[in-house]
């Protein structure tokens, strides 16, 4: 096998000298690149440390999860003292201290994928590593990467065997593409039943990881995104696979075919969006609306991430319960009547929805619009950096994103 090298006759050495010395090399690349890992657990760790180690000048974490003890012997990020503490801050932490970079920044996201993370986080990237446990986080990363026009690289790991699998611009195939139909009805397995709330107590199941397995997968998946970001990718929608449990290592490479009617297939970016001042955290509902009027568009309705529940309704005593929260942060819990208590008659338990700023005004919303026009949108269930669909009177949609 031919390897090239450059030529370093006149050379200052630097923390990266000896990757920097592969004949198409470019530090720069990395030092300007702006990276999303998904996940923090063992195969997130090892990708992050890689990312780190390589000089990568922007790298985001993001997961929901927290510190156990099981974490420990297979991430590189983590320690005993850390157990308890939410994953993706330590993670952060702990890779900024590892960057080689001197002006590299790793920050944290502290949040669900699936409903925390908006496409507008999605498009400051260059590409997202999916370090995922479950088919949900995977499609929904997957979504938004069509969406924005970002090349998808995930990675799965079970014993000594794991999978990368590779997707970029112009997506021929993406995620959802490798999934059938049992997967993609089984994605909402967190979910209860009856109402859609997320279970809190909800597991998946704990399959079967060895460190060594991890390091493995994840030195693949950066592997691509280095060539990637190098424009030395030959091809995408591919998957690597790797068996490392039988007495011959195996390894394979398989293209993969588009499903048909998959999303992929007809995807139209978004491309056409327009900046509102503001930030999630602090503009109200009322307050939004009123710039998209100032910005030119006649009666804008703007549509919820998710349903919000302002009120539970009890059939059994005919009173309301009030919620006042996006479905996705409600607890099984909370959804009881809080006058005649009836835990488990469920049938008569109705959680009253909004999908838009249209609902607001509904006559059953009239105890608690006033509240919610005064709302701020991230308690209204809309994620960081959210890509806000609003429609004007005559039924034409819009893209807008806080710029704040």
């Amino acid at each position: 096998m031919n390897f090239e090298v450059k030529n370093f006759r006149k050379h200052t050495e630097t923390a990266t000298d000896r990757q920097e010395r592969v004949a198409w090399w470019s530090q720069e690349k990395l030092r300007q690149a702006k990276i999303m890992v998904i996940g923090a657990g063992a195969l997130g760790n090892e990708v992050v440390k890689n990312l780190a180690l390589l000089g990568v000048g922007h790298i985001l974490i993001v997961d929901f999860d927290t510190i156990e003890l099981s974490n420990l012997s297979r991430t590189a990020l983590f320690r005993h003292a850390d157990l308890g503490k939410r994953k993706a801050p330590v993670a952060a932490l702990r890779a900024q201290e590892l960057c080689v970079e001197p002006s590299a920044k790793v920050e944290a996201i502290d949040g669900d994928v699936v409903w925390e993370v908006g496409l507008g986080v999605y498009r400051q990237m260059d590409l997202v590593l999916g370090c995922l446990d479950n088919v949900e986080a995977r499609l929904s990363a997957n979504r938004a990467c069509l969406l924005t026009d970002k090349p998808f690289i995930d990675g799965g790991i079970r014993g000594f065997a794991g999978s990368v699998y590779v997707f970029a611009p112009p997506f021929d195939c993406c995620f959802s593409c490798t999934t059938t139909k049992r997967e993609r009805n089984a994605a909402g397995g967190r979910y209860d039943s009856c109402f859609q709330i997320i279970r809190r107590n909800y597991s998946e199941g704990r399959m079967a990881t060895v460190q060594v397995t991890s390091a493995m997968i994840a030195a693949l998946q950066v592997e691509q995104a280095l060539k990637w970001l190098h424009g030395r990718l030959p091809q995408s929608g591919f998957r690597l696979q790797y068996d490392g449990g039988g007495d011959t290592p195996y390894f394979d490479m398989t293209p993969i075919r588009r499903r048909q009617h998959c999303e992929c297939e007809n995807r139209q970016p978004l491309t056409e969006i327009s900046s509102l001042p503001g930030a999630e955290e602090t503009i109200t509902l009322a307050e939004s609306l009123a710039l998209l009027r100032a910005a030119g568009m006649h009666e804008p309705v703007l549509k919820f991430p998710s349903s919000f529940v302002p009120f539970l309704f009890c059939g059994e005593c005919g009173q309301n319960t009030r919620l006042m929260k996006p479905i996705y942060r409600l607890a099984n819990e909370e959804v009881q009547c809080a006058h005649c208590r009836a835990i488990g008659a469920r049938e008569s338990l109705q959680l009253m929805r909004l999908g838009d700023s249209m609902d607001v005004s509904d006559p059953l919303m009239e105890d608690y619009a006033e509240a919610i026009w005064q709302t701020p949108l991230r308690a209204l269930g809309f994620p960081r950096r959210h890509v806000m669909l609003a429609q004007d009177g005559y039924g034409e949609s819009f893209y807008y994103e806080l710029s704040d």
